[in-house]
């Protein structure tokens, strides 16, 4: 996962990866749109929306889980 090779911490097992990676990606579109940005179009520009997204949903649970 890319995201979680950004962000420190250990993984959330194969299927939390998942759900995370997949969470991520709906919320990097989600603030990209609400801040009117845009990283391009095709493949290139939805691995960045993704991986942005899964970056900021991981430090968010990190915030919320403290381990």
């Amino acid at each position: 996962m890319a995201g979680g090779q950004l962000v420190k911490g250990g993984g959330f097992g194969a299927i939390g990866d998942i759900i995370v990676g997949v969470f991520g990606a709906v919320l990097g579109g989600v603030l990209f749109d609400v801040l009117g940005l845009s990283a391009g179009g095709g493949r290139l520009g939805s691995l960045i929306i993704a991986t942005v997204g899964a970056v900021a949903f991981l430090l968010l649970l990190r915030l919320i889980r403290k381990d």
